[in-house]
């Protein structure tokens, strides 16, 4: 009688562990997903801002410049400029992987060497940027 208690307590605590570990298992892959996503928006937001704010100064003419506050979320590995000069380029983390995301600008795009070598560019936060129209391209510095 002892044993068949025991048996149906150890089954029935076993099913109950399963079940909150399933359950937990669950949530932890949903809430991955839902910061990659968080992360993912504020990346594009960082995107957009920056070539729309580029466009905008450089259509205005040389030697016109704007100083835009960007967000930069944690996981963000670097910013550069393609080869072409007209693409923005995010490398990034993500819970799936490595990201690459490109935002294409009508403009020439730069990043001032001592903004693209200072590690502070990428780390998380609130970054004021400034960006200055020249003749052919517009130079993004961080302030």
């Amino acid at each position: 009688m002892r044993a068949q208690l025991s048996t149906e307590y150890i089954i029935i605590v076993g099913f109950i562990s399963f079940a909150v570990l399933g359950i937990l298992a669950i949530a932890y892959y949903y809430s991955g997903s839902t910061q990659d996503k968080i992360v993912d928006t504020q990346i594009e937001s960082l995107g957009e801002k920056i070539t729309r704010s580029a466009e905008s100064v450089f259509y205005s003419g040389a030697p016109s410049q704007a100083t835009i506050f960007v967000y930069v979320p944690d996981s963000i590995n670097s910013i550069s400029v393609g080869s072409d000069g007209k693409e923005l380029i995010i490398n990034s983390n993500s819970h799936s992987g490595v990201n690459i995301r490109s935002f294409t600008s009508r403009v020439a795009l730069e990043i001032d060497s001592s903004t693209r070598n200072n590690p502070g560019f990428v780390t998380k936060g609130t970054k004021k940027l400034r960006l200055v129209a020249e003749s052919n391209k517009v130079v993004i510095s961080l302030v």
